[in-house]
């Protein structure tokens, strides 16, 4: 109970600080919001400190050393369609209505 509350209080500051960088670099607040997830997508498949990444690693016997070396060239390319896909939202302007 008193995760998921610290859970919530920071996700609504998360979110008032996103929405104003977005306003302050002249991006959309669905443009911010979009690089905000794929880059926290990005990282939980790779950084060690994910319990959940690690877990499985765990129980499926993979070094993450092992792990590293493998996905390494995925998340290179992954970077590469999420540069391309957040140049698309820019150029769109991605959210807004007018």
């Amino acid at each position: 109970m008193l995760l998921t509350a610290i859970r919530t209080l920071l996700a609504h500051k998360l979110r008032l600080l996103t929405t104003a960088l977005a306003d302050l670099v002249g991006v959309t607040r669905q443009t911010a919001v979009l690089a905000f997830q794929m880059g926290d997508g990005f990282t939980n498949m790779i950084i060690p400190t994910s319990p959940v990444l690690m877990g499985v690693l765990s129980l499926a016997g993979i070094p993450w050393s092992r792990w590293c070396r493998w996905i390494l060239p995925l998340q290179c390319g992954l970077f590469v369609l999420g540069l391309v896909a957040l140049a698309i939202a820019v150029a769109a302007r991605y959210g807004q209505l007018h």
